[in-house]
């Protein structure tokens, strides 16, 4: 009884072992997939900003985003060219208003994309990054199984 007992136990051990080392290859595996897949926002920003018209939110994948800074762009730089009043006139005030904004919105809209893509990416692939409060930040990282 007492050497089945001590097989059973080694046994347990043993699968125990298995385990943690194929749930920590998996864990590897997702980890090295969202690196790869992970949208940067960088390189979207830098061609809204030196391009416009919403050609780094295309390239990045944000139609949405990409849409509104064109229309705002287009629609503002039209207003502008467009003023019946001449310069100073109200449809040059509002276009200018929306040029800005427009560009503005093409440099945010990179970041709000890449951030809610990468963490729809994690929550996919199962990784919890949580940040623990403490006496300085400490970054834990899991895998939900």
């Amino acid at each position: 009884m007492k050497r089945c007992m001590t097989i059973v136990v080694l046994a347990v051990a043993l699968a125990q072992q298995v385990f943690a080392q194929d749930q920590e290859e998996s864990s590897d595996r997702a980890f090295l997939q969202y690196e790869i897949q992970k949208v940067d926002p960088w390189g979207p920003f830098a061609l809204n900003l030196l391009l416009g018209l919403g050609i780094g939110s295309f390239v990045q994948g944000d139609i949405t985003g990409g849409l509104l800074v064109a229309g705002g762009e287009v629609a503002g730089a039209s207003s502008v060219v467009n003023d019946p009043e001449g310069a100073g006139g109200t449809m040059m005030v509002v276009g200018v208003g929306l040029l800005t904004a427009a560009r503005i919105a093409g440099l945010v809209f990179p970041f709000t994309y890449a951030n809610s893509f990468n963490e729809k990416l994690r929550r996919d692939l199962g990784i919890d990054v949580s940040i623990v409060p403490g006496d300085g930040v400490n970054v834990t990282f899991g895998i939900e199984t």
